[in-house]
């Protein structure tokens, strides 16, 4: 476990006590802004996580954010930095959704959650890497790079993905969040690989508008930050001006005794690589010290993996159609990995399209009338460690990989649940291992408040993993290695 500072403190500030010091003008925006190009310009050219960045915009925002705090009329999130998938569009940015040319200017002004945060003044750092058209696991693009995975020190790793870059812009302090998106696991697995915490909400709970689709029923947008308590204040803040669809009832029980937590299916839990499955265990038995009553083996993960096998992949239709709507007149060169990908969509036709559609949407009512607001179902958010990147240069490795990262994710996923990742401990290689709980669709408040009592019992990703070893090479030398690319 590596020792010393990831980033000075504005960044690893939370998020409450940044905007009390804004309010009471004991630090500034500006000096804020300042900070985190500060840090973007010594860690990123190791890190690789943005891909678009314009300085001067940022300070002028940052700028006028502190007006509003003297002025005493900021609200939400002012002054705070956030960064953004590249899928996702932004005022004033171009979008290259993974892909090596732009999708058109339709695509040009921020969708409906970008636009809240901008409208509040919250600080736009830039958009970070993604996995072309956000297909894939792996977090490798082969037009605009790899960014690094930090607990890696001296070998390129793949940081997961799709968001690739969003929870490394986090990690290296240049915003103090990021937002994602998640189909099947693009914010969870790349905040597991990176030690954060990652929440993936309910799809249709936000809208995703200005959010180039993948799969546009089962779409959502997630936000990715250091602690839980971040994440909620995030969350918080956006669900309550945008959310599309009505919470359900919460549960606030004030201890974990009080919530029923499962294991997820033994399929979750069969496979871990060295030490994954004892940082876990290490995990639930502190949860079990502090008062959770864990019960066996959950059976939704399996059907939901037995309806994932059935096929067809409605994403690799949906994203064929996307394309052609993307770029018209001259298609996009797309990579080896995607092309393979759109494969798939050879095989499902409109009339099976919308029967494997109709499938899904039945099976996950079925799974919201079965649970509760009160249970809880956890799993290993990712199963293996992530590989390096010089090992998924093989085709069958690149593809194992791709699958196997996504499996837990996926299956919440098609259940309909939410569900976020929390630090628990590293793995043997020593890169970070989550721990998913996935909750009842609409039911985020209840989630986040039962992952703060989790975090609270085990501790939080300082705690648990301590700092990223390149991270602490690359203060110490001042090193401008280059990422993987």
């Amino acid at each position: 476990m590596a020792e010393g500072p990831i980033a000075t403190p504005l960044t690893e500030m939370p998020l409450r006590e940044l905007s009390n010091q804004f309010a009471r003008r004991e630090i500034s925006c500006l000096s804020v802004a300042e900070h985190c190009l500060a840090q973007r310009k010594l860690l990123d050219p190791g890190l690789h996580a943005y891909h678009q960045y314009y300085d001067d915009r940022l300070l002028d925002a940052a700028r006028h954010a502190d007006r509003l705090w003297e002025d005493g009329v900021a609200q939400g999130l002012c002054g705070i930095p956030f960064s953004i998938k590249n899928i996702m569009a932004a005022d004033g940015y171009t979008c290259y959704p993974g892909t090596r040319s732009a999708a058109p200017a339709a695509w040009e002004t921020s969708g409906s959650i970008v636009a809240l945060l901008q409208q509040q003044y919250s600080l736009l750092t830039g958009t970070t890497h993604a996995s072309e058209l956000a297909v894939g696991g792996l977090g490798v693009n082969e037009h605009w790079g790899m960014p690094r995975n930090p607990w890696d020190k001296t070998t390129a790793r793949v940081p997961g993905g799709s968001s690739a870059g969003a929870a490394i812009s986090v990690l290296q302090g240049a915003c103090s969040f990021a937002l994602g998106t998640d189909t099947g696991g693009s914010v969870r697995v790349p905040a597991s690989a990176a030690g954060m915490v990652g929440l993936k909400t309910t799809s249709g709970r936000w809208p995703v508008d200005g959010v180039v689709p993948l799969a546009s029923r089962f779409d959502s947008v997630g936000v990715i930050a250091r602690t839980v308590d971040d994440v909620r204040c995030v969350f918080d803040q956006i669900d309550t001006l945008a959310a599309t669809a009505d919470a359900q009832p919460g549960f606030t029980g004030t201890s974990l005794s009080d919530f029923r937590f499962t294991r997820a299916s033994e399929l979750c839990w069969q496979g871990l690589d060295p030490g994954i499955g004892q940082a876990l265990e290490l995990a639930l038995d502190d949860l079990h010290s502090a008062g959770a009553v864990i019960h066996d083996d959950d059976t939704l993960f399996a059907k939901a993996a037995e309806l994932r096998d059935q096929g067809p992949n409605t994403a690799a239709y949906e994203c064929n159609i996307l394309l052609q709507t993307l770029f018209p007149s001259s298609p996009s060169v797309l990579s080896r990995h995607v092309a393979q990908f759109l494969e798939g969509a050879k095989l499902v036709d409109e009339t099976a399209y919308r029967k494997r559609l109709a499938m899904l949407i039945e099976w996950r009512a079925e799974v919201d009338a079965g649970l509760t607001a009160r249970d809880i179902i956890l799993s290993p958010t990712l199963r293996e460690t992530p590989p390096t990147r010089a090992a998924t240069e093989n085709p069958e490795v690149y593809a194992h990989y791709s699958d196997s990262l996504l499996h837990n994710t996926v299956l919440g996923s098609m259940n309909g649940l939410c569900a976020i990742t929390l630090p628990v401990g590293l793995d043997a290689e020593g890169i970070p291992v989550g721990l998913q709980l996935a909750a009842k669709a609409n039911c985020e408040a209840t989630l986040l408040h039962v992952a703060a009592l989790v975090e609270q019992a085990i501790g939080d990703s300082l705690q648990r993993c301590g700092y990223p070893p390149l991270i602490e090479s690359l203060y110490n030398s001042r090193d401008t290695l280059n990422g993987a690319r």
